[in-house]
């Protein structure tokens, strides 16, 4: 797949992340959470982007609410970005400075499966603080972790993002080119590695199907779970979620596989049906912590 086919549907938040760079620079962390109500107000003005597509989440997510009162929703959304967005912009620039703790539940869950040795596939979501999961994985001792995101076309970006995952970092699989991706994910998984996915937005040449999703259909990747079918790793749910102002929580699920031995039309059956126990696990999730889903595009329009 060209890289140019992933630039089509960008998420919204632009204003935001910029203001969260400029605030990093001069306050660090302390400031973050009275600078960012004022700075999510800067982002509804000046982003309608990220603004009406707040309000869309909040209408599917509470559609007894009046207009005005999803615009507050918005308004505190964009709060919760921001403070997630500095958190994330301390720990890649200044993580001598970053007072935050990181707990976690499920760990000797997903301790066991790497053991295993049959490869483990961490499906997570936009939700939390997920590109720090990396170097959680670190603290809970997950062996050789492989990250599959798009990298910054900015060198000096991609550089800090890398010097800054921590002592053992996960290698980066940039999916932008499909054939290569798949290979590297097979092999990592084949080795009894973990690879970590996002599987709740979907890119155009993308395979995906759609599933109800807070009262309407949204599209999902297969990807995630067709790998899981072809090689018959774990599969477990995780998510990197803001606890308190300075504590993070994992949460890892007990994991599925779906077995390589079944027909192909039981495997294509068991791979619904896990696209749709992830759906209502995300759904759980974020209706749980509504304000920290931060999927600031038209969720719901097919690639």
């Amino acid at each position: 797949m060209s890289q140019g086919r992933w630039r089509g549907r960008t998420s919204g938040g632009a204003v935001l992340i910029r203001s969260a760079a400029a605030v990093m620079r001069l306050i660090r962390q302390p400031g973050v959470v009275l600078l960012s109500p004022p700075l999510a107000l800067i982002g509804l003005v000046l982003d309608p982007r990220a603004r009406s597509e707040s309000m869309r989440y909040f209408r599917h997510l509470r559609p007894e609410l009046a207009g005005d009162e999803h615009l507050g929703l918005a308004w505190r959304h964009l709060s919760a970005f921001g403070r997630v967005l500095c958190d994330r912009m301390l720990a890649y620039s200044d993580p001598q400075r970053m007072r935050i703790q990181f707990d976690v539940r499920g760990g000797a869950i997903l301790r066991e499966a790497v053991a295993s040795g049959r490869g483990c596939l961490l499906v997570s979501a936009h939700i939390g603080n997920w590109e720090l999961a990396g170097q959680t994985l670190n603290r809970v001792g997950a062996g050789r972790a492989h990250l599959v995101m798009i990298e910054s076309e900015d060198p000096e970006v991609r550089a800090l993002i890398r010097a800054n995952m921590g002592d053992a970092p996960p290698a980066i699989i940039d999916p932008r080119d499909g054939f290569a991706a798949s290979l590297a994910i097979n092999a990592a998984l084949s080795a009894g590695d973990v690879v970590c996915m996002l599987a709740d937005r979907t890119h155009p040449g993308q395979t995906w199907r759609a599933l109800p999703f807070l009262g309407r259909e949204a599209p999902f990747p297969i990807g995630p779970f067709q790998i899981a079918a072809a090689t018959g790793c774990l599969v477990l749910p995780c998510f990197l979620l803001k606890r308190q102002r300075h504590r993070y929580v994992l949460v890892v699920d007990r994991p599925w596989s779906i077995a390589t031995s079944c027909s192909r039309q039981s495997r294509r059956q068991r791979v619904d049906e896990e696209m749709r126990r992830w759906v209502a696990r995300l759904e759980s999730v974020v209706r749980s912590h509504p304000f920290q889903w931060h999927n600031f595009s038209d969720f719901w329009r097919p690639p």
